[in-house]
């Protein structure tokens, strides 16, 4: 029996249109290396200025990092590959409908990762110790918090969706969609560099993988990944403005909580909004199979070995992520 795995706009030969997984692994290893190279260059001009204009250095900074380490790469990627690019960016229209159940499910996706950091946040602390503040710099003004979403919700939401669900995810799917999911979601996890925020990283990238493929296009992953970024940012600016008493810094996320009993409390609501986002995701999934009825992605095609090219670019990134991981490890612990 024949049975047609190709979705609508894909190729049906993925093999000889998905970038390869060097290029998928060298265009990571850039990423992850200008996530070192721009800190040092933001110290330089710390040196040099001091905390003058550090909110729009910062800013700058943030822009440079999107535009030579992500996006960069990729068109000259792209320029050089045509035909890769062309299939694997998914430049496909995304529906209305799906683009509104798109925001509905990131919506809910900050709400519930928001009930996640905090009990992953209680077993770091119980386990290991206190986690350092590793989030971004809540603005203060309303021009502050316009320049934030550009460079916290649009940016990000643009330039990592082509790398991630792009480049990353393509490179993989000659090995099934499904898998090429999972390994692009550890990939975007591991670029954060925190483990406050693995739980929610890794889980986020799972949903931009599955509207990626369900919508065989790379909108309808910007749209979840800009709104998701953009509610969490006006929703710290919103609480900020609000509250004007300090935290005690000696209290712990369970004491804040009210302790075991408000672990319980943070239990149940975060089984219904799961519930609740799955079935959002489903909806998005159902719009596609009403509208063309294909199977899910790529199935998984006939076993590809990685070469020592492709083990040598990779063994170099996850070096990077190591020291990351390391680095966040002993702070965690109070050792540095």
């Amino acid at each position: 029996m024949n049975v047609n795995f190709t979705l609508m706009n894909m190729p049906r030969d993925p093999e000889n249109t998905k970038p390869s997984v060097f290029a998928a692994s060298f265009l990571y290893f850039v990423a992850l290396s200008g996530l070192y190279i721009l800190p040092l260059a933001l110290g330089f001009l710390q040196l040099i200025f001091g905390n003058f204009l550090l909110p729009e250095i910062n800013s700058v900074m943030q822009v440079m990092y999107y535009l030579l380490f992500i996006v960069i790469p990729l068109l000259i990627y792209a320029k050089r590959h045509p035909s890769a690019c062309a299939d694997v960016m998914r430049i496909n229209p995304l529906s209305v409908k799906t683009a509104l159940l798109c925001t509905v499910a990131a919506l809910i996706a900050v709400y519930l990762s928001q009930l996640l950091t905090v009990l992953w946040t209680i077993l770091i602390e119980s386990t290991i110790g206190t986690p350092p503040d590793t989030g971004f710099q809540i603005p203060t003004t309303a021009m502050g918090l316009g320049v934030s979403i550009v460079t916290i919700a649009i940016l990000p939401g643009v330039c990592e969706e082509l790398l991630f669900r792009g480049a990353i995810l393509g490179a993989w799917e000659i090995r099934g969609s499904k898998r090429a999911i999972v390994i692009s979601s550890l990939w975007f996890m591991l670029m954060h560099g925190t483990i406050a925020g693995m739980p929610v990283q890794f889980l986020s990238g799972l949903m931009l993988g599955i509207i990626a493929v369900s919508t065989d296009s790379i909108f309808g992953g910007m749209v979840f990944h800009t709104v998701y970024n953009a509610a969490t940012l006006i929703l710290a600016y919103v609480l900020n403005q609000q509250t004007n008493t300090p935290v005690e810094s000696a209290q712990s996320t369970l004491d804040a909580i009210g302790g075991i009993t408000g672990v319980f409390e943070l239990i149940l609501p975060a089984c219904l909004f799961t519930a609740l986002l799955v079935l959002v995701i489903k909806a998005i999934d159902a719009d596609r199979i009403k509208r063309n009825g294909a199977q899910f992605g790529y199935p998984a095609a006939v076993k590809h070995d990685l070469g020592f090219a492709e083990y040598l670019v990779m063994g170099a990134s996850f070096s990077i992520v190591f020291l990351y991981y390391l680095e966040d490890l002993l702070l965690i612990m109070g050792w540095i």
